[in-house]
């Protein structure tokens, strides 16, 4: 229902062409008007719009985020402990070939 770029309005070059414009415009405002009014009476702004099905408070995630840093902590720390046993072993092997 809205304007479109393809509508012949815009090409037209005629000297009625500001009226026509504003004419047109005038259309989609009363259309936008009428549409407000709709969506006032029923309080659904996007008729199509799907309803969320779960609102997450901020506390709930900031928990949610507390735990995944918790969790990456870990893993970070597991891979700090992978990662010096290697660098033994390197300078053990290092060491032998000496």
């Amino acid at each position: 229902m809205f304007p479109s770029l393809d509508d012949p309005l815009w090409a037209d070059q005629g000297p009625d062409r500001k009226a026509n414009l504003i004419e047109r415009s005038a259309f989609y405002v009363n259309f936008e008007i009428e549409m407000s009014k709709e969506w006032a009476k029923t309080g659904v702004w996007n008729p199509d719009a799907k309803p969320a099905t779960k609102q997450e408070t901020m506390e709930e995630k900031l928990e949610r985020q507390g735990q995944r840093i918790v969790e990456l902590e870990k893993l970070f720390e597991q891979k700090n402990q992978l990662i010096s046993e290697q660098m033994k072993t390197i300078r053990q092997l290092h060491s032998q070939t000496k």
